[in-house]
């Protein structure tokens, strides 16, 4: 395939030494090769900002910035100012790429004419070598408007990740990603695809996602929680606001009924140590809008409200049943 524009691939890193290599060889390795490759190191000490410098002397498409630890978001922010390139992508640096991931989320844009093409992503629960699974990738696209494209944000048929994208430069003209907050892509891509007049959605699984304990969104915390749920309702109040019509009854229902569960997630989650917000985590739950008209014909759901409500004491010791049950009967 033609190389057609200049990709900038963004990626964040600290203290990922394990995890490393791997990242940035999945970048060298790609079969779209007009990259400029932008890596941040955020002040890392684990020997990862070593490696960085050791990857830019092998490669001359490999640029280094060193900065003092100011979080993933500013490292984003540094990025895309530096960036030079048409097209902009990011990579976690615990995470890897399909070798063909950018060569067809590149191939589609240019198809389509898309300003955003999102793809599909294998979850890989391992702190070794993450093994790219013999999916056949099939030409199995969709195409969304810009209202459509929120629709599905909001249904979570789009998912709010930042590394799952390919994006037209010209939608970060304005936007940056908030700084000393985690969960900041819920902040921030529903803004990038408000400026999209056309979304492709590809069904292959092109990007390789490391869950691990550890990072930061895996941490239950008052902090993590409360950026969660600013981040949704800076969502919600921005459709509410400028397009209020998007959704539908059942649109609304099931966005209401998803944050519920996350939030039942969130209380599961929280140290008893933290027991004045886990109090007033309680109350929004047993408080939340619409909970009557969600729990009908949802007894995982109801369930779960009912201990929290009359035997707190027990949900923390009954959660390992109750996830096993939810997985198996709330969709998510």
């Amino acid at each position: 395939m033609e190389n057609y524009e200049l990709v900038t691939v963004i990626i964040p890193v600290f203290n990922v030494y394990p995890y490393l290599a791997e990242a940035i060889d999945s970048v060298l390795q790609q079969t779209y090769d007009n990259l400029e490759i932008l890596i941040i190191d955020d002040g890392s000490s684990d020997g990862s900002e070593r490696l960085c410098d050791e990857y830019a002397k092998r490669d001359n498409r490999i640029h280094v910035v060193h900065q003092d630890n100011k979080g993933l978001s500013a490292a984003r922010n540094l990025g895309l100012d530096m960036a030079t390139g048409d097209v902009i992508a990011f990579l976690d640096s615990d995470d890897a790429y399909h070798p063909d991931c950018i060569r067809m989320m590149m191939s589609a844009m240019v198809r389509e004419k898309a300003d955003l093409v999102v793809c599909d992503y294998s979850l890989h629960h391992t702190a070794g070598k993450m093994i790219q699974r013999n999916h056949r990738l099939k030409k199995n696209q969709t195409i969304y408007s810009h209202r459509d494209a929120l629709r599905a944000l909001a249904d979570e048929d789009i998912d709010h990740h930042a590394w799952d994208k390919l994006y037209n430069r010209e939608l970060w003209k304005e936007i940056r990603y908030p700084v000393g907050r985690v969960y900041e892509d819920i902040d921030t891509t529903y803004r990038v695809i408000d400026l999209c007049e056309k979304v492709c959605v590809l069904g292959q699984p092109l990007y390789l996602h490391r869950r691990r304990s550890g990072s930061i969104a895996t941490i239950c915390s008052e902090k993590n929680i409360r950026d969660s749920m600013l981040a949704n309702w800076h969502f919600t109040s921005f459709v509410s606001r400028h397009i209020p019509d998007l959704f539908t009854e059942d649109n609304l229902l099931r966005s209401r009924r998803a944050w519920l569960v996350r939030m039942i997630d969130y209380y599961s989650r929280l140290s008893w140590k933290e027991k004045t917000f886990k109090k007033e985590l309680k109350r929004e739950i047993l408080q939340f809008e619409g909970i009557e008209e969600i729990e009908k014909g949802d007894f995982p759901l109801r369930f779960a409200c009912w201990m929290i409500s009359k035997c707190p004491w027990l949900f923390k010791t009954l959660y390992l049943i109750h996830h096993a049950v939810r997985h198996m009967t709330w969709k998510r």
